[in-house]
């Protein structure tokens, strides 16, 4: 079951780059996010969901900085100081690449997030 806690809402969204997964957060989500890091509380990352129209898309995971660990089953995001931040592909090539999934895209584009 998810929680209600979100970490990125759509509105926390500056821009989204779809062809890198790079997402631009406004200065208060960055903030926001950059306090996920003390919930985090090994090096194997903290579970997220992403989530769009209301629709479970895939899972990932959010390392801290400091990690080196990383699944190779997930897409996942590093913790940094940036208010940009990529959504790394899963690593292994068996796994579908889900971060295109065309119903993150049509949210993302409902709400004028994709950067051109």
């Amino acid at each position: 079951k998810v929680k209600d806690y979100t970490i990125i809402e759509i509105t926390d969204i500056v821009q989204y780059n779809w062809e890198n997964h790079i997402i631009t957060l406004t200065y208060e989500a960055f903030e926001r996010f950059g306090n996920v890091e003390g919930k985090i509380k090994s090096t194997y990352g903290l579970p997220f969901i992403f989530m769009a129209e209301g629709q479970k898309i895939y899972l990932g995971n959010i390392y801290p900085s400091y990690s080196s660990y990383i699944n190779i089953d997930l897409p996942s995001i590093t913790v940094a100081p940036f208010t940009e931040m990529r959504i790394e592909r899963a690593p292994s090539q068996d796994v579908e690449d889900k971060r295109s999934d065309e119903r993150i895209y049509s949210a993302l584009q409902r709400y004028n997030k994709i950067a051109q």
